[in-house]
């Protein structure tokens, strides 16, 4: 059975574990239909179900990079995380991009997510 739901990242304006602007990544890298990535991360000081978000983008025209976007929400990332370890799959795209403007200066990112078993 297939489930599809969307759902806003949180998490997208703060900073990567590098510095690095996910809010600039967002604005310059992030498309409509572009695939992502959900990585499960139980080592997460906070968070032990935490799922980091992830796209593949085109750096200086031919290298291919992975930025974080983002996280799933922690009682998503609760669920998602036991759905995989009963072996079920997951798959994800970013549906939109809103804000960026007068009165929602701030990028954020909905993803809609696909579970399968």
């Amino acid at each position: 059975m297939q489930r599809t739901f969307n759902v806003k990242l949180v998490g997208v304006t703060y900073k990567n574990e590098d510095g690095s602007d996910r809010q600039a990544y967002i604005r310059k890298f992030a498309k409509t239909t572009m695939p992502l990535m959900l990585r499960p991360e139980p080592n997460n000081k906070y968070d032990k179900n935490a799922i980091g978000v992830w796209i593949r983008a085109t750096v200086l025209w031919v290298f291919k990079e992975d930025i974080q976007l983002g996280y799933l929400d922690s009682r998503l990332a609760e669920e998602l995380v036991s759905h995989l370890k009963r072996g079920s799959s997951i798959a994800a795209h970013i549906a939109e991009i809103i804000g960026g403007h007068d009165g929602a200066e701030s990028y954020g990112v909905i993803a809609e997510i696909t579970k399968s078993d």
